[in-house]
This record gives C-alpha cells, sequence and structure tokens, in this order.
C-alpha cells in the first residue's frame, strides 16, 4: 500500500469517527429536546389546571368552564406522555432520563385527573397540593436536563 493511500484511509478512518461523535450528539441532544418539549407542555397544563381552580374559587369562572378547562389540561399532559413514545435512547443516561420524564408525567396526569374528579364530586373543594407537587418534580426534572445532567 502506498504511502498516500494510507494516509487517505487515516483521514477517511478519522473523518467517519468525528461523524459518528457528532451524530451522536446530535441524538443526545435531539432526545433531551424532546424530553424537555413533554415536560413544558405538561409543567404548562399543570399550571393552568392551578390558574383554573383558581379562577373558580374566585368566582371569575364557573364550575362547567373550569370543568372543561381541567379535562383539556387533563389531554394536554397525556399528549406529553405519549410524545415519549417515540423518542429512540442511545444511553443508559438517556433512558434513566426518558424514565424519569415518564414517571413525573405519570404523577402530572394523576394530579390532573384527581382535581377534574375532585371537582365534579364536590363542589369548589378541590385541593392543589397534588398539581403543585407534580408540577415540582416536573420543574426538577426541567432544571437537571437544563443544566445538562
Amino acid at each position: 500500500m502506498t504511502t498516500g493511500l494510507r494516509a487517505r484511509h487515516r483521514v477517511a478512518a478519522v473523518l467517519a469517527g468525528l461523524l459518528l461523535a457528532i451524530s451522536g450528539c446530535s441524538q443526545h441532544a435531539a432526545t433531551e429536546d424532546d424530553l424537555m418539549h413533554a415536560l413544558t407542555e405538561a409543567h404548562s397544563a399543570l399550571g393552568a389546571s392551578v390558574l383554573a381552580l383558581d379562577q373558580l374559587d374566585h368566582g371569575r369562572a364557573t364550575r362547567a368552564v373550569t370543568q372543561t378547562a381541567l379535562e383539556d389540561m387533563s389531554k394536554q399532559v397525556s399528549a406529553a406522555q405519549h410524545a415519549l413514545d417515540p423518542i429512540e435512547i442511545g444511553s443508559d443516561t438517556e433512558r434513566a432520563d426518558r424514565d424519569a420524564a415518564a414517571a413525573v408525567l405519570t404523577a402530572g396526569a394523576a394530579a390532573v385527573l384527581g382535581a377534574r374528579d375532585e371537582l365534579a364530586l364536590h363542589d369548589r373543594s378541590v385541593s392543589r397540593d397534588e398539581l403543585i407537587a407534580a408540577d415540582a418534580g416536573i420543574t426538577s426534572l426541567l432544571d437537571r436536563l437544563r443544566e445538562g445532567g
């Protein structure tokens, strides 16, 4: 093999390695972006749920409007949960992040459904504690992902 041919093979090997590294970083960034988007959607839904309940308590919304808002927010959290389905993971860290997102989104979904059901069963006596706790879990994970680990 000639020296020029060996040099070209080395360059090709280095370029292939760089492309693999870049695509791995790109995959990780895409996974992280998808997780953060799903979490942000759920965070918004939980905040809107609390706001809807506050509006009801202050007489600025009817029970029917609040019930509809909670149903819509439940669908939004559910959509965020389903957004995790197509995410492909490339490392144990990504799997741990995806699983953590699934757990906090499940807690968020349960909180919104609980608030919706509580409103349907009782007149204006809906606790926000579960909504706030679920949102705190989502916010904590979002902050960790934004910090890069």
